[in-house]
């Protein structure tokens, strides 16, 4: 048995690597050997404040620097991030249960794209000037907003987090930003590669609890914006907390994206697109994912019985990847996330003599390592 204490990933508060005031800690997971792999600060208020008040006084600096300068800053982010590629890769893949090779590599390199098209754009944010008359003219200037508050979710956040930073610190705002506490790791590695290349302050990264730490973070008096990914019930919260004080707000929320197979769709390639749709290798959890299939009903039971036969062969392959991408299926990001999925889907707790499985016609059941369901047929 392994008896090295648990690595302790700090926070990122105003160029320092900080612990939580309250002393606490969440331990975080790798769901294909649930087995812990570290632990990160249990963020509360107090951290809260600490972080918006760096971001705060941070804001008056950065966003006089000139805008050239700050987009060769997110140049050399992503020189950095190309550097530590497969690292990064191999981080997310152990914290989120993402398969390697088509999900958690492309992430990072897609954020890679994400930091270099941003550090161009930052140079040509202009204003206009128009001449309403020979003796007058109108023009606009853009300015920065301020402190951004971005809360992110676990099932893509290295993408989602260069999504949200790289933007905003090219248009000069500064930014805190709250990590899913299931899947933190990579973007605090990502937030060591930003530090070295920005003033102190101009990026702060919390961990903890949606509750302790996202919510006093999204009411924060200020925070200038909001920007949240997650689950419609939250982003309504989200909106709210965004009202009260008349901020700009972004935000993408949970999916419910239907895959539509009418009869004349017979080829083998149908079956793969409905199974890729269905976003395995990212644990079917996306917000892109094709979570209901409508099919016709003169090819119904052939199509289901063909996806079945195509979802008995998917592996698990997060760390493995030796399987085709059509192949290859990923574990789910934590047990609270699956029993979610599970009351959504209540067929993978009940019997019923009419519905099937890639793996088995019986009552199906949480499979006990990694975390995961059989596909399963309503």
């Amino acid at each position: 048995m392994n008896s090295q204490p648990l690595p302790l990933r700090k926070m990122l508060i105003s160029g320092q690597w900080v612990s939580a005031k309250c002393g606490e800690s969440i331990a975080v997971e790798d769901p294909a050997r649930r087995h812990i792999i570290a632990k990160v600060p249990r963020g509360r208020v107090e951290d809260v404040d600490t972080a918006v008040e760096a971001a705060f006084a941070a804001f008056d600096s950065w966003k006089l620097v000139p805008a050239r300068e700050r987009g060769r800053a997110l140049d050399r982010i992503a020189d950095d991030l190309e550097s530590r590629c497969e690292e990064i890769a191999r981080l997310i893949a152990e914290e989120t249960g993402n398969a390697l090779r088509t999900q958690a590599r492309p992430e990072v390199k897609i954020s890679i794209e994400m930091f270099r098209y941003f550090g161009g754009l930052a140079s040509e944010l202009k204003g206009e000037t128009l001449p309403l008359a020979h003796d007058l003219l109108s023009y606009t200037v853009r300015e920065p907003l301020g402190v951004v508050a971005a809360v992110i979710p676990w099932n893509a956040p290295f993408l989602l987090a260069s999504v949200k930073i790289a933007p905003a610190l090219s248009a000069g705002n500064t930014m805190v930003m709250k990590t899913a506490e299931d899947a933190p790791l990579a973007i605090l590695t990502l937030a060591e590669i930003c530090a070295k290349h920005t003033s102190a302050g101009v990026l702060n990264v919390l961990t903890g609890t949606s509750i302790e730490c996202g919510a006093p973070l999204l009411n924060h008096p200020k925070v200038s914006k909001l920007t949240f990914t997650g689950s419609t019930a939250v982003g309504r919260l989200v909106m709210e907390a965004a009202a009260k004080r008349i901020l700009p707000v972004s935000m993408e929320l949970r999916g419910k994206s239907p895959s539509i197979v009418f009869p004349d769709a017979v080829d083998d390639w149908v079956i793969d697109g409905i199974v890729a749709a269905m976003r395995f290798t990212r644990q079917s959890q996306s917000c892109t994912a094709g979570s209901r299939l409508f099919v016709h009903e003169r090819i119904y039971d052939s199509v289901l019985e063909r996806l079945c036969a195509a979802a008995s062969k998917l592996k698990s392959v997060t760390r493995c990847p030796k399987a085709s991408t059509s192949e290859q299926l990923s574990t789910a990001a934590n047990l609270k996330s699956l029993r979610l999925h599970s009351q959504w889907n209540r067929a993978a707790w009940l019997d019923a003599s009419d519905r099937r499985s890639a793996g088995s016609s019986r009552r199906l059941r949480l499979l006990p390592q990694p975390h995961r369901l059989r596909p399963s047929r309503q």
